[in-house]
């Protein structure tokens, strides 16, 4: 309980959200865009006095006289987007393209045992690529008759080349646990914005988006699916989500 995921609290980060596109004479477009998060961070720190700490691995392995444990728990999220933009002459637009995202986590805990010293230690990398398809509000048919108002929703099948390395010392056993699970992954992604012409050129967009990660490889998952005496074990069908607002400054020419 001392460093199940739900005790962790990563709270609200910064990130860089940027995209550069090009307009065809049928205004289709091209788009790069990248997106890259400031790593997210939460620290636990409890008090044990004394007790015996169970780790929930399978099957579970013991800690004796711990006094106090420190985790640390991060998150790195990153991607890249080629993305064409089809125009439909409907309400929406086509969007259809190639995306590489890197999910990489690290969940680890320092049992202070004195005069021993316990570590735990699971670091896990996702590297997904594949495509992705979606639609997006058409600006000459805009969505309850708001010219302001723009939407987009995106699905794409992803490879995932996934890693898993967990370490975890002990007095009686010191073990590492390294895996390889490639798999098939899927990311849901959708956002609405609000748009305040400033000029002709310029535009002010403001608005809230998600994206919904599906089986993939996730830090604190791992423990209660290793077994240590073995040296196997792996767990890559976790599910992620990160949401938040943006504010952008669009220019067109």
């Amino acid at each position: 309980r001392q460093i199940n995921a739900e005790e962790f609290d990563f709270g609200w980060e910064p990130g860089l959200d940027a995209s550069a596109s090009h307009v065809a004479f049928d205004n289709s477009s091209f788009e790069v865009r990248f997106l890259g998060l400031r790593q997210f961070t939460a620290n636990q720190f409890v008090e044990t006095d004394g007790s015996e700490v169970r780790f929930d691995a399978n099957p579970d392995v013991f800690a004796p006289n711990v006094q106090s444990i420190d985790s640390r728990y991060t998150s790195d999220l990153y991607s890249l987007e080629l993305n064409w933009h089809y125009v439909t002459y409907c309400p929406f637009n086509y969007i259809a393209g190639f995306r590489y995202i890197g999910l990489d986590e690290d969940i680890g805990a320092v049992l202070d045992a004195a005069p021993q010293t316990f570590r735990y230690r699971t670091e896990t990398n996702n590297d997904l690529y594949g495509i992705q398809l979606g639609v997006e509000s058409a600006p000459d048919m805009p969505l309850f008759g708001w010219h302001c108002l723009s939407w987009y929703g995106k699905v794409g099948i992803y490879g995932n080349d996934t890693r898993q390395r967990t370490i975890l010392d002990t007095t009686t056993r010191g073990q590492i646990v390294s895996e390889s699970p490639d798999t098939s992954a899927f990311l849901w992604e959708f956002g609405v914005g609000l748009d305040l012409p400033i000029t002709s050129c310029f535009t002010i967009q403001g608005g809230y988006g998600a994206m919904i990660f599906e089986r993939v490889t996730i830090g604190s998952d791992q423990l209660r699916h290793i077994d240590f005496i073995n040296a196997a074990g792996s767990d890559n069908r976790g599910t992620a989500m990160y949401h938040g607002a943006n504010l952008a400054i669009v220019y067109r020419r």
